[in-house]
């Protein structure tokens, strides 16, 4: 699967699954991902500031 950087934030990156983005951020040093949101790819998908 391939990620992106989400601008704007340090750690914070998407993925697409099929229709789905999910978004998460990264935590080296715990080794730890949260997953922040799981949307179906609309407009509003990125718009969680």
């Amino acid at each position: 699967m391939e990620y992106f950087k989400i601008n704007g934030f340090d750690r914070t990156f998407r993925i697409r699954f099929r229709s789905y983005r999910i978004i998460y951020d990264i935590y080296d040093k715990n080794n730890r991902v949260i997953i922040l949101r799981i949307l179906r790819r609309s407009e509003k998908t990125y718009k969680f500031r």
